[in-house]
């Protein structure tokens, strides 16, 4: 409640003013605070670097694997003239900060789960400087699909990813003919049969199987939960009107008085 000589508050424009303190002072103190705490940081740089590795999060490990598959230790990752970069804070990320770390590079390589979120905000960071190296990751440098947008790519195909790019013939001889060539074509994949099919019900012992009974002249509004599924059991269940988002009470207003309702909610 607020006193009748003071104005009420206004979410609207009070929304407004929070989101664009979020998206300019809020945000530029977190690029700082990952700047201050190294955050993003190279992890190993060759002195002659010309291929740097990105990865944010836990692809970062999955790089690590893909380096020790290849048999590339730290002289190894010097003589090849890698740069490892890791990324702790992917959003938000300063583009002067990946600009620094890659612009002096001939390609880079992102690698990210699922889409090319760190890819796209590393060709934004490079735009419109000299030179800039070439950015591979979901697509190679041809537009074709390079790292699998399925799940966390696999330190496999990294490390195939990886050995296109350094040069099979610079790999130890123990690994580098078996990359050499194309990806294996994928397995074929089996589908099994349905072996049966029912209608989805509440769990064994789930009080919401009772609980959600009514009289067919009550009317009921499903909210939100799994008990949701009394939408698919019409016996027993009431008068349905219809489902309704969280918060269920606007499903009722305007209802005559007298009927009788009931709103089902999983609280």
């Amino acid at each position: 409640m607020t006193d009748r000589g003071t104005p009420p508050t206004l979410v609207g424009p009070a929304s407004l003013d929070a989101e664009h303190d979020m998206l300019t002072r809020r945000v530029d103190l977190a690029r700082d605070y990952a700047r201050r705490a190294g955050l993003n940081r190279v992890e190993f740089s060759a002195q002659s670097a010309t291929l740097g590795v990105l990865a944010p999060g836990t692809s970062y490990a999955v790089v690590q694997r893909a380096l020790a598959g290849l048999g590339i230790g730290e002289a190894a990752t010097e003589a090849l003239g890698l740069r490892l970069i890791r990324i702790c804070m992917p959003f938000p990320v300063s583009a002067e900060d990946l600009a620094a770390m890659t612009g002096d590079l001939d390609r880079v390589l992102v690698v990210e789960d699922k889409v090319p979120f760190l890819e796209g905000h590393v060709k934004q960071a490079l735009y419109g400087i000299g030179d800039p190296p070439m950015v591979v990751g979901r697509h190679d440098e041809s537009g074709r699909p390079l790292l699998t947008a399925r799940g966390t790519p696999a330190a496999e195909d990294v490390a195939r990813a990886l050995a296109a790019r350094i040069g099979p013939e610079r790999l130890p001889r123990t690994v580098g003919t078996h990359l050499a060539g194309p990806a294996p074509p994928a397995r074929k994949r089996i589908a099994l049969p349905m072996v049966s099919s029912r209608t989805p019900y509440s769990c064994s012992g789930c009080p919401h199987s009772a609980s959600t009974k009514a009289a067919d002249d009550t009317l009921v509004g499903a909210g939100i939960g799994c008990h949701i599924v009394i939408a698919l059991d019409g016996a027993g269940r009431g008068n349905q009107i219809g489902l309704t988002r969280m918060g269920e009470g606007p499903t009722f207003r305007g209802h005559p008085p007298g009927r009788a309702t009931v709103s089902l909610h999983s609280g």
